[in-house]
């Protein structure tokens, strides 16, 4: 519980030092491993910031809005969430951006869940059984 108040009040800080024209808005909150980088959503984009504070980095830059970011074990990548051709897919970006690599194809939106420690990301779809009473399938790329 601590952690997660100390993590929002870190964000709700660096929203005022990065950001200080307007209010920010920033979603979907990621800490990498080490706990010195924050990876979040803002204007539809992936950023990065330093845990310490600081200016945010914009890590990918898209019209299509892009949410969920997740970090790599060795957090040296950041996997979101885009929706760049019409519905969710998974991409993963260095953490310095740069292109991102699309990982997912399906027509059915895949929504990330976790990376895990062998470097398997771990995500939800529907891509069997589209409708309201089954739950979404977990898989890994």
């Amino acid at each position: 519980m601590l952690k997660s108040i100390t993590l929002f009040t870190f964000i709700i800080l660096c929203s005022i030092a990065a950001f200080p024209q307007g209010n920010a808005l920033l979603l979907y909150p990621s800490i990498n491993s080490d706990g010195s980088k924050i990876a979040f959503s803002y204007q539809g984009d992936i950023w990065t910031v330093s845990s310490s504070g600081g200016k945010a980095e914009r890590i990918t830059e898209h019209e299509g809005i892009e949410t969920s970011s997740v970090w790599s074990p060795e957090g040296d990548k950041v996997a979101f969430n885009s929706e760049r051709f019409g519905n969710s897919d998974i991409y993963v970006v260095d953490a310095e951006g740069g292109v991102p690599l699309r990982l997912t194809y399906h027509s059915a939106g895949d929504e990330i869940s976790s990376w895990s420690k062998s470097g398997k990301i771990y995500f939800t779809t529907r891509r069997n059984y589209n409708s309201v009473e089954w739950t979404p399938d977990f898989l890994s790329s």
